[in-house]
């Protein structure tokens, strides 16, 4: 008895990780109305920039959406929780644009976890070590990386 409650969280706790990878249902996108509105994560929405909402990803998780009608994909990062609803996700207008949606209003993805690069391999994070000192976008301040 005890072995095959022992085999039934395992194979649970396997078929939620696999799930937690990999998502295929819904998608819609947000209304021009929430342009600048606060998001979960405290950050202003930007209907020009490739973020999304969802139920349980962790704010900054990088996710590839892939609409399953005409295979178009795009990167989004996770900024904002969606409520309890039969999509999976909620797309800015433009990853929903990209993805060629919007006179659709709602389509069929897939949504997957993109792995984050090793720091090692990743050049990018190589030269934001140097204790170098950069002038910000905006030319104000210093950043110091």
């Amino acid at each position: 008895m005890k072995y095959c409650i022992t085999l039934i969280i395992m194979l649970g706790l396997l078929v939620a990780e696999t799930a937690a990878q990999e998502q295929v249902g819904m998608a819609a996108f947000y209304s021009n109305r929430y342009h600048g509105a606060r998001t979960y994560s405290g950050e202003r929405y930007n209907k020009n920039a490739m973020t999304c909402a969802h139920k349980t990803y962790p704010m900054g998780t990088k996710l590839k959406v892939t609409c399953l009608s005409n295979n178009k994909s795009v990167e989004v990062r996770v900024n904002d929780r969606m409520s309890s609803s039969k999509k999976v996700i909620d797309l800015s207008r433009a990853a929903a644009s990209k993805l060629g949606m919007i006179s659709k209003g709602s389509v069929k993805v897939k949504v997957e976890v993109v792995p984050e690069v090793e720091k090692e391999n990743n050049p990018e994070t190589e030269s934001q070590n140097d204790n170098t000192t950069k002038t910000s976008e905006d030319g104000k301040g210093k950043i110091m990386h």
